[in-house]
């Protein structure tokens, strides 16, 4: 079991029937963010291309940001389900996912630190996409749920 799965299932009102998805999803954004971070970083210092490398340099901060900012959502699992703001920050989050993937799949044949990035990338909105459907069937399962019971 990883240390984050470990740290939500001993929150006192922790669902711990997602836990284990919910730490895969923060284990993503955390390992994305960390990334993009780098890649941003290492595209700065190629002076050589330095101009061309700028929208790559913003889609790796943009989706650095967005990252973090999902994954501290996420860390806090009371009253996380079906919470719009949650909802929100997930597709904010895949959409800031693609477009890092997209701007560093342009330079990953000249730089190795653009294709990891890219494909970091990719599985970090992979795992945000998954939890969304997680929590549309939830949605979905407590409005039936409400219903049956009226």
């Amino acid at each position: 079991m990883k240390m984050i799965e470990m740290m939500l299932q001993t929150h006192p009102r922790a669902d711990t029937a997602q836990t284990a998805e919910r730490a895969a999803v923060i284990d993503a954004l955390a390992v994305c963010a960390q990334a993009c971070g780098i890649c941003a970083d290492a595209c700065l210092g190629d002076s050589l291309h330095l101009d061309a490398l700028r929208p790559c340099i913003q889609a790796s901060l943009d989706c650095a940001d967005a990252c973090g900012t999902t994954a501290r959502l996420l860390n806090r699992p009371v009253g996380m389900w079906n919470a719009p703001l949650h909802v929100a920050q997930l597709h904010a989050c895949a959409v800031a996912c693609q477009l890092c993937a997209d701007a560093c799949d342009a330079w990953a044949d000249e730089h190795s630190h653009c294709r990891i990035c890219a494909e970091v990338c990719a599985h970090c909105k992979e795992q945000c996409e998954l939890l969304l459907v997680e929590l549309a069937s939830a949605e979905t399962q407590n409005s039936e749920e409400a219903a049956f019971s009226s």
